[in-house]
């Protein structure tokens, strides 16, 4: 019995011609289909998710950083002017804290990646325009297949932590 059409699955074709040792007026060709309404619907629901994740963050009122190991940047949701983030994706996250705190920036990082637990601290940086500005940060693991494989640090600037100089805190 005949199938109408719209109920057939997608299939994906692709071909190739024969290579290798074959007779000298031999032609021929591989194909191979594949049924890919399971695959379409995966990259949908993919490409869903991701812009759904891509909203909260260009949405959130915090910075949310993406770091490596080394801390170096490989993320961001949002930076102020002057700043773009081409300056930021790639800089280090201790390269936005006064000198006398980027030490305490770099153990933060480090205990993420060493215990996987998340971390917290407050310290001065650079905020709107370039002036100085407290910041609270919050550093959480992004766990992989059991390992930690970036750090997420989320900044932002509450009530009652502005103000003061590049060594007033730390």
């Amino acid at each position: 019995m005949n199938q109408p059409i719209e109920h057939l699955p997608s299939v994906e074709s692709r071909e190739a011609p024969v290579a290798g040792n074959v007779e000298p007026n031999s032609r021929g060709a591989i194909a191979v289909e594949i049924e890919s309404s399971d695959l379409r619907r995966a990259e949908a629901a993919l490409h869903e998710s991701e812009q759904r994740l891509r909203n909260i963050t260009e949405n959130a009122p915090d910075i949310i950083l993406q770091a490596a190991r080394d801390g170096t940047i490989t993320y961001c949701n949002r930076v102020y002017p002057p700043y773009t983030l081409e300056q930021t994706i790639g800089s280090k996250c201790e390269d936005w804290v006064p000198p006398d705190c980027r030490a305490q920036v770099r153990d933060a990082i480090e205990r993420v990646f060493v215990h996987g637990e998340r971390s917290h601290y407050e310290t001065a940086g650079v905020g709107r325009n370039g002036e100085l500005v407290w910041y609270s940060s919050r550093i959480s693991p992004v766990i992989i297949e059991g390992q930690v494989a970036s750090a997420i640090r989320n900044r932002s600037h509450p009530e009652g932590l502005s103000g003061g100089n590049w060594s007033s805190r730390g």
